[in-house]
């Protein structure tokens, strides 16, 4: 494509001389401007589909980004070096080590909406052609690390009673988007909205899971202690008489009657 473009180049230099030393051949030249166009137009103009957006190097080096629709690449100079996209993106992040005002630490799981600004287009600053080369993995992780800062500082303005409250985190979420695109702004980068969710479990299903964890700790005593017994009464004695055993000696530890005593069975 590039030999393609030096070509038209030349073809375009010779058709000047011509028409600039001898005017009256332009009219024989009329097919060949023609041609000449028609093959330019071929060469030189590149069509980029929205949202994409094309980094132009000129001479190997970074020019500018351009917009979607037809570019027009000066043979032999110009080349998109890569296509970016400026559609929107989502996150799923929970941030660590995220502590309020109070010491408590409550979950933070966030789904982030975030994207490369529309605007982002022609002659760039340093850091916006910075992030534009950027690969998108690294594009990610530098507005991950972004807002995993903002979240923890702003987390020691709350305590955990208040972030139990829907409008209270919806207003923490605003907070963070306005703090995090103050930073990326000058990067080229933007979050569109911040959705925190399912954080705090309810009371019924933590009262539910402490029940479980309750009952496998229970589960774990009783086969602890099935296997005390049958180490000290041998292999001979039977599951029933072991489970038995086990029921007798936790009925004790409860406080309950012991069923060999006569004399309480009397009273």
């Amino acid at each position: 494509m590039t030999t393609y473009r030096i070509l038209c180049f030349i073809t375009l230099c010779i058709c000047l001389v011509f028409i600039f030393y001898y005017p009256w051949t332009v009219f024989f030249l009329l097919p060949l401007w023609v041609a000449f166009i028609l093959l330019l137009w071929k060469v030189a103009m590149v069509a980029v589909s929205e949202p994409k957006r094309a980094i132009i190097f000129r001479l190997e080096v970074f020019h500018h980004i351009a917009r979607s629709g037809y570019i027009f690449l000066m043979p032999g100079l110009d080349r998109i070096e890569r296509e970016i996209s400026v559609a929107e993106e989502l996150l799923e992040l929970k941030v660590p080590q995220f502590v309020t005002a109070d010491g408590q630490r409550p979950n933070c799981n966030l789904e982030i909406a975030w994207k490369i600004r529309n605007d982002v287009e022609g002659r760039v600053s340093d850091k916006v052609r910075e992030t534009a080369l950027m690969p998108e993995e690294r594009r990610q992780k530098l507005v991950e690390h972004t807002l995993i800062r903002m979240a923890r500082e702003l987390a020691l303005s709350y305590n955990y009673d208040q972030l139990k409250d829907n409008r209270i985190r919806e207003g923490f979420c605003t907070t963070v988007v306005q703090a995090v695109n103050e930073m990326l702004n000058s990067h080229g980068l933007v979050v569109e909205r911040i959705f925190w969710r399912g954080s705090f479990t309810p009371p019924s299903v933590l009262d539910a899971q402490v029940q479980t964890q309750v009952a496998e700790e229970e589960v774990k005593a009783m086969v602890k202690m099935i296997k005390t017994i049958r180490d000290d009464l041998g292999e001979n004695i039977s599951a029933e008489d072991l489970y038995a055993m086990h029921e007798f000696i936790k009925m004790m530890r409860k406080g309950g009657a012991n069923p060999f005593n006569r004399s309480a069975h009397q009273g």
